[in-house]
């Protein structure tokens, strides 16, 4: 199924940071909110539309409509941005060391799976709780009661009516956001002001399938095409998360360490096959020893 010719201007990119040899990017609440601000500051400086996002503690995700070189210009502007307030915060991740793919989505198919992919990540991540109230991403915006989303824009604040160097210091940068685009009162900038929300539900058309999509159990199947085009892998914290969640479904406890070596074993092909874990990754997470040929 191909897209229809009015969304044929531009081509859709899933863009992917690669965290598995790096410290987490984002430690605390405090940094998300700088990374979340991080990401409205890139998407008003680089003209690219952003369909979703979503931030893990080590790495990050968008499906975004552009030209190839504007992706490339995005994510260089994040990276910047980053590497700039690295003064201003406790964050320690040596940015420069991250390694950006760029996944081209041909059809309509995919790209809803790829936004689902990206929306459900802090699930498959393992915490607790519902990808759509997960604070760090996109997901709140799509399908939301009109009624309630008036009274969440009610509750917001206009940036231009903060003044000029108090928004410089929530925002920890000089850069002039529009200054009717709406902030939190915890001073996140409102992704509604910049993600296309409408081409995300008209690309959906209903609620219901929206959230079979995000739901259906191929969890990595997007995931999957990229390691065999791209080879690019699974962060150690979604292994090591995979890990522990079989971990205690099949022995009653996500304490690796108290599992003897067959029982390690018999997660590492778990980890392979599903996953397609590294032995590196393995060899940490399973305390794990490979032979070198």
């Amino acid at each position: 199924m191909e897209f229809k010719t009015y969304n044929f201007r531009k081509k859709y990119f899933h863009l992917c940071s690669k965290g598995t040899e790096l410290d987490l990017l984002f430690h605390d609440d405090e940094e998300f909110r700088s990374g979340m601000n991080i990401v409205a500051l890139a998407a008003f400086r680089v003209p690219v539309e952003i369909l979703a996002f979503c931030l893990m503690d080590n790495h990050f995700h968008f499906v975004v409509r552009g030209e190839e070189d504007e992706m490339h210009s995005f994510t260089k502007e994040i990276s910047l941005i980053y590497k700039t307030r690295r003064g201003k915060t406790e964050v320690s991740a040596p940015l420069e060391k991250i390694v950006w793919s760029y996944q081209l989505i041909a059809q309509a198919d995919y790209l809803r799976n790829c936004i689902a992919y990206v929306l459900r990540n802090p699930c498959q991540a393992g915490y607790r709780y519902l990808f759509s109230t997960y604070r760090w991403s996109s997901a709140r915006l799509y399908f939301c009661d009109p009624d309630k989303r008036i009274q969440l824009k009610n509750g917001l604040r206009v940036l231009g009516t903060y003044p000029v160097r108090e928004r410089r210091k929530v925002l920890q940068s000089r850069i002039e956001l529009p200054e009717d685009w709406l902030m939190t009162s915890t001073g996140i900038v409102w992704p509604g002001n910049y993600v296309a929300v409408n081409e995300v539900e008209q690309l959906f058309a209903t609620p219901q399938e929206y959230l079979w999509t995000v739901l259906k159990t191929k969890d990595y199947r997007i995931l999957q095409l990229e390691l065999e085009a791209h080879h690019v892998g699974l962060s150690d914290l979604e292994v090591r998360s995979a890990a522990k969640m079989k971990c205690r479904e099949w022995y009653g406890s996500d304490d690796i360490l108290e599992l003897h070596v067959e029982a390690r074993m018999r997660l590492a092909e778990y980890l392979i096959s599903k996953f397609g874990a590294s032995d590196k990754q393995l060899g940490k997470i399973l305390h794990l020893k490979f032979r070198q040929e």
